[in-house]
């Protein structure tokens, strides 16, 4: 019987709950052992939970939804001869549901208006109240320029309070509340509510590549630096993601999310251009620079369930060939002795030329290397440390917090 040393990560909260089998072991007692471990309570929590096992041997984290898959989490790390898994838990979302219909009507509830009148509150405005979304209105349609964006004053999309500069800790506390967004497990793609993402572009590639996995085409209804919103083209097909930004202007975080489709899917998905499979395959195409636009088309299939106009692949490897041609130029048309030798004397050029550059560098690391090391620790001064136990800490800076493990040379940020 093998044991396992099982380390849960809550919150800001890192939870030892002892040592365990594969064969006593199930969600509900890893759930309940980790409440009772920090609220001393012994009721069975009747909350959701998202429960995830971090692979040390990937860097990534698998979602465990059934005891079959957490049996199986513990094989994989038997298989690898680990005696320590590191659980992340976090509590769900609360939704809540529309109130049930019965045979006798019940009165709405009433909210005080500002000018002291009462208006009537409906399950719809508790929705978009709770998710700080308020709709699009075809006046604000009309207001789209050229490009898709909404452009909006300040005075628009924020009070007179939110205006005023708040404290710094306010901020941090604030931004705290998002989760940013990780891949799972073989680069699959989860949304939920909470989720954050860094800015503008990281949402719009993943939101693509999401498209691409599952087959669905998404229509960008709103596109502006305030407000990213996604639907899905089918007939009839409910699926609906709205994400605003947060306090920082830079943000975005998941608020409104319909998960479910009625729609079949795409296979020949014209969200795979040819400057994503590019990004796919470069390592590939420039390993193997006679690779055939087939196995291109067949590993496109295979790997993203998706077909592409042999079009798309072809262009991917004709740009780079045409780029090496032309860095051959007339020496092309010469015999292969005269092509090697002048290959082999570009090759030579370069290395001099690099020597050269490195000849000139102020410092003892490379440049790119140097800028990078001064950027974090720009950006390290911003963050706040709190001292949790002996040699851990936690990093608070405006865009998230990483636990540091000093003793053991780790960082929740994967550095």
């Amino acid at each position: 019987m093998d044991i396992f040393k099982i380390i849960v990560l809550f919150g800001n909260e890192k939870v030892e709950l002892g040592e365990c089998d594969n064969d006593h072991i199930s969600l509900i007692t890893l759930v309940h052992a980790l409440i009772e471990k920090l609220s001393g309570e012994e009721d069975v929590p009747i909350g959701d939970f998202w429960v995830w096992a971090q692979l040390p041997w990937s860097g990534e984290r698998l979602e465990v939804k059934t005891d079959r898959e957490l049996v199986d989490v513990f094989i994989m790390f038997k298989d690898r001869r680990l005696d320590t898994i590191v659980f992340d838990v976090e509590s769900a979302c609360y939704v809540p549901t529309p109130p049930e219909v019965s045979s006798r009507p019940k009165p709405e509830p009433e909210v005080l208006d500002m000018e002291g009148g009462y208006r009537a509150l409906g399950w719809y405005d508790l929705e978009a109240e709770m998710f700080n979304y308020k709709g699009d209105s075809d006046e604000d349609d009309d207001k789209d320029d050229e490009n898709g964006y909404q452009l909006k004053s300040n005075n628009e999309y924020f009070s007179d309070s939110e205006l005023e500069p708040e404290p710094e800790e306010v901020k941090i506390a604030k931004l705290m509340k998002g989760k940013p967004f990780k891949r799972m497990v073989r680069g699959e793609i989860k949304f939920h509510i909470g989720q954050t993402f860094d800015n503008t572009v990281q949402i719009r590639d993943i939101f693509r590549e999401y498209a691409i996995q599952k087959g669905v085409i998404l229509d960008r209804v709103k596109n502006d630096y305030q407000r990213q919103t996604y639907m899905c083209t089918g007939d009839s097909c409910p699926w609906r993601a709205h994400a605003s930004s947060m306090i920082d202007r830079l943000t975005f975080m998941i608020k409104t999310l319909v998960d479910q489709y009625e729609c079949h899917r795409v296979y020949n998905n014209k969200k795979a251009k040819a400057k994503w499979i590019a990004t796919k395959f470069k390592n590939l195409v420039n390993n193997n620079h006679h690779i055939d636009v087939k196995v291109i088309d067949d590993l496109l299939r295979e790997n993203y369930n998706i077909s592409v106009e042999t079009q798309r692949c072809d262009h991917v490897t004709k740009n780079m060939i045409e780029a090496f041609n032309n860095m051959l130029g007339a020496h092309r048309a010469g015999s292969y002795l005269e092509l090697l030798k002048f290959i082999r004397r570009m090759v030579m050029r370069k290395f001099q030329e690099r020597k050269e550059e490195s000849g000139a560098w102020k410092f003892v690391l490379p440049s790119k290397v140097n800028a990078k090391i001064l950027k974090h620790g720009k950006e390290g001064r911003m963050l706040k440390i709190i001292t949790t136990e002996d040699m851990e800490y936690e990093l608070l800076g405006p865009i998230g917090g990483y636990a540091v493990i000093l003793k053991e040379f780790t960082c929740q940020c994967g550095g």
